[in-house]
């Protein structure tokens, strides 16, 4: 996660960089938002799929809590405050007879969410 976190860094510092003109304050403002929004996005995406990738490959503790991986790669879109959420996640049958993905509940996504707790509080 670090390396990811430093390589979106990086990128963000090169665009900052090599721009190839001076901006105005409200240009600046508004480049920088949306690079950064862009860059907490890839991040989100790669922090759900890292932890999608770890319940995944701990087939002991799946197996212990009776989840069969029923469908890898199953997409997920969540519209966020800083724009749409998506990830790639794993669905499996549970051991009580239902199917989820964990990850979901891992960070806080109910099953048939699809706007953000931060966006409806707004």
């Amino acid at each position: 996660m670090e390396t990811i976190i430093e390589e979106e860094c990086d990128k963000l510092k090169r665009k900052l960089c090599g721009l190839s003109r001076i901006l105005s304050v409200s240009e600046m403002e508004l480049f920088a938002r949306t690079e950064v929004n862009e860059m907490l996005l890839r991040i989100l995406k790669a922090y759900a799929e890292e932890l999608d990738l770890a319940i995944y490959e701990d087939k002991a503790g799946r197996k212990a809590d009776g989840m069969v991986v029923e469908r890898r790669g199953l997409n997920r879109q969540v519209l966020t405050e800083i724009g749409v959420l998506s990830y790639d996640r794993t669905y499996y049958a549970l051991k009580d007879g239902t199917y989820g993905c964990p990850v979901d509940t891992v960070i806080g996504v109910d099953p048939h969410q699809r706007v953000s707790a931060m966006l409806c509080f707004d």
